[in-house]
Parts: C-alpha cells; structure tokens; sequence
C-alpha cells in the first residue's frame, strides 16, 4: 500500500511515471519451494511437532454447553475499543517477568491469549483447552512481494485447573508462543489441526498511515461471515496507531444468539480487569456476570407439556402420562 500510495503521489504532482516495481516470485513458485518440493528438515521438524501437539488434545470446548447444529458461517462482530488507561495497564501487566517477551507485541499477544484461554475455560468448563493463531509465514526474501494467502493457522495448547492464576496462564503461554513462532512454518499445518480448536486470536500489530497527501482512517469492514468450525474469532488491533486496542469480536449466529453475544464481550470485559487488577488471582475466582443463559436452559429443560396439578405426586403423574399416551 505504501509503493501505491507513493506513485500514487508521483502522479497528482504532475510527474511521470518513471518508478519500476521490483519483480517477485508467482505464488506457485512459493507453493513448490515451501510446500511440495520442500526438502528442508526444519519443516519435518515442524510437522512431526504439531502431529505431536494433535495426539494430545481432546475435542474444541462446548462454549456455554452449545454444540453446533450445522455448518452455518454467518457471524456478527461486536466492537469493544481499550481506552488509553487500560492500554497502560495493560502494557504494565505484559511487561511483568513472567509475561515480557522478545517485542512489545509479543508480550501483548501472550496477554490476550491468556485472556481467550481464561474466557474459554470460564465459558465451557472444560480444561484442556486450544486456541487458533495465523502465522504470516512470509519467510523468505523472495516471496516478501508476492500476491497471494500465505498465513496458516497453528494451536497454542494450555490446560487450566481450578487453582490457576492468570499470572501461571500467562508464564506458560509466553513459552508456547515461542514453540508456536519457531514451528509456525510454511507447509507446517494440516486439515487435523484445524480441527483442535472453535476460537481464534488475530493480533495485528499492523498500523496504516495517510495515504500519500490524503488523510485517512482505517475501519475493517466485517463480511458478515466466518468459517463454520470457527465459534468466536476475536480481532486485536490499531489500524490508526491510535494508542488505544480495539477488540473485534466475530461471533458464530449459529452458536451465539443476542443475548450470548452481549455476554460474551461482559464477561471478557470482566476477565481483562480482573487480570489487570491483580495477575496473581485464580481465574476461576473471578465474578462474572450473571450466567441468564444457564437460567433460561433450566426453565426450559423444566417446561412442561401440559399443566401440573399442585396436589400431583410421582405416581399420579405417572398414571396420568399413561393414560395420555397409553401406546408409548
């Protein structure tokens, strides 16, 4: 965008065009260097890792006892933008021993991970738990220009108990992030792997300037769809190097409605303050906003087909079922 931009500027000068773009390799070549043709251990390496990771994860999480009920990919995207002071916080929490990485960047990401592996175990009970992470995979020199897809989605891994605190989550996150960047790898990833997991984190640490004189601002427009497998995606960024974060969370229409969908982003809300608060409290101390979607299962599971006399007992009511369905 930046070479467009600066022909861009070229010609509203009044000059001509005299700028030679740099050739680049097509994206079949990379196909056949990274992928098919690959003779490099490294990615043997890669593969017999994440086959590794595969053998010892159990199904996604049932996020709120929901299962999927077809492929449907429609998706809504709820917006919730972090204000400077809890970006300070926050950069405070990423810069902690336990958390502070190689970039500013990659400790953020352990952050929010952490935050998404949290909310998981909150949402599904369940402990052993993956998330899904894109790496860009533009490795070499070569391919730096070329057109195409390049990213491919990896698991990071994490079980969660009763007693674990975001601080430990956090620790042990920053070394599978590590793992994740060196077997992140072109050629690396497979059907199987996408198969581990219903959540996916983007984090961009992308920023976008005016565009040659013209002032702009950035906004991701959503499509209104994601992929069927893919339950919650939630998009970090500042497009606009703002220096505040906007979490952008793509939520499955099939598995969330409305008002799980308004859940989701207080309950998340609800996670990060507490992580910024104290890092060292469990994760499953934490209150969360009231659970209305585990009352209205209940009321419905009790719902009965036809009214309940109040003076009915066990073996009334079983008489009278009989009698209403005396071929059952």
């Amino acid at each position: 965008s930046r070479r467009v931009a600066l022909v861009f500027q070229e010609l509203l000068a009044g000059s001509e065009l005299q700028r030679e773009f740099p050739a680049c390799d097509e994206y079949a070549q990379f196909e056949r260097v990274e992928r098919v043709d690959s003779e490099d251990p490294e990615l043997g390496k890669a593969r017999e890792h994440w086959a590794a990771q595969g053998a010892t994860q159990t199904q996604p999480p049932r996020l709120y006892g929901a299962a999927r009920r077809d492929q449907s990919t429609a998706s809504t995207r709820l917006k919730l933008v972090l204000n400077h002071s809890i970006v300070k916080q926050l950069e405070r929490t990423a810069e902690r021993p336990e958390v502070r990485s190689f970039t500013r960047d990659q400790s953020l990401f352990t952050v929010f991970a952490s935050l998404l592996m949290a909310w998981q175990f909150r949402a599904s009970g369940q402990s052993k738990l993956a998330l899904g992470a894109p790496a860009q995979n533009r490795v070499r020199k070569e391919f730096k220009q070329t057109i195409g897809v390049f990213i491919e989605l990896f698991p990071l891994l994490a079980t969660i108990d009763e007693q674990e605190t975001f601080a430990t989550l956090m620790s042990r996150l920053r070394g599978e992030a590590n793992v994740f960047l060196r077997y992140g790898r072109p050629g690396a990833g497979s059907t199987e792997l996408q198969s581990l997991f219903n959540v996916v984190l983007n984090y961009s640490s992308v920023g976008y300037d005016d565009f040659a004189t013209l002032k702009s601002e950035c906004e991701w427009i959503h499509c209104d769809h994601c992929d069927a497998g893919h339950h919650l995606r939630l998009q970090v960024h500042d497009f606009n190097r703002s220096g505040e974060i906007t979490l952008l969370f793509d939520l499955n229409e099939n598995l969330f409605g409305s008002e799980l969908q308004q859940l989701v982003i207080q309950q998340f809300e609800c996670l990060l303050n507490a992580l910024v608060a104290d890092p060292h409290q469990r994760i499953a101390s934490v209150d969360l906003p009231k659970d209305t979607w585990k009352r209205r299962t209940l009321e419905q599971l009790n719902e009965s087909f036809f009214p309940i006399p109040a003076d009915s007992t066990v073996v009334s009511g079983l008489a009278e079922t009989t009698k209403r369905f005396p071929k059952r």
